[in-house]
């Protein structure tokens, strides 16, 4: 009886240590897609549309990630890359991933030296992962008139993993 719970015990430990790494795996990655910016002064709206990245890498239970922008840019700024530390990664009653921020609060940096403190935006079904796809918005205040908001919609590549397919279970005869 011992042995047959040891074993059990094993198996349990396995399976745990399988589906860590399932959410890890399902969460890291490169996330390709278009960084929307929106200027938004007090009589004109400004509006463009960048090729570019976010890098996710989560931690090894998939509670929280580190994730790594680039490639977007305004008419008047190319940003560096900008990289976003200990953001929370929550599962939704859906099996999809919340994004959260703590602190909320986050900086970039333009090419030409310019800092800009920001913040991310919680907005319905922004700041997620579904499956592939990414969604994230934040905004930062440009000058007293002058707000960038920054959209972001990409999805990663999948990976083609074999279908196993289940070998059907004999029956013990009554």
């Amino acid at each position: 009886m011992k042995r047959l719970i040891m074993m059990f015990a094993a198996v349990a430990m396995i399976c745990g240590q399988t589906k860590a790494q399932e959410v890890n795996d399902n969460v890291s990655g490169t996330y390709s897609g278009n960084f929307y910016t929106v200027v938004k002064a007090t009589e004109e709206v400004q509006s463009d549309a960048y090729s570019g990245t976010i890098q996710i890498i989560a931690n090894e239970d998939g509670s929280s990630c580190s994730m790594e922008l680039s490639g977007f840019a305004t008419k008047e700024s190319t940003f560096n890359s900008v990289k976003l530390d200990n953001v929370k990664l929550e599962t939704a009653a859906d099996g999809n991933k919340t994004i959260t921020f703590d602190p909320l609060s986050v900086q970039l940096t333009t090419q030409d030296g310019k800092t800009y403190d920001g913040k991310i935006i919680p907005a319905g079904n922004e700041n997620s992962i579904k499956g592939n796809s990414l969604s994230l918005v934040m905004m930062f205040p440009l000058s007293e008139s002058e707000k960038l908001f920054i959209y972001f919609n990409g999805t990663k590549p999948t990976t083609e993993q074999p279908v196993q397919s289940e070998e059907p279970q004999e029956t013990m005869p009554e």
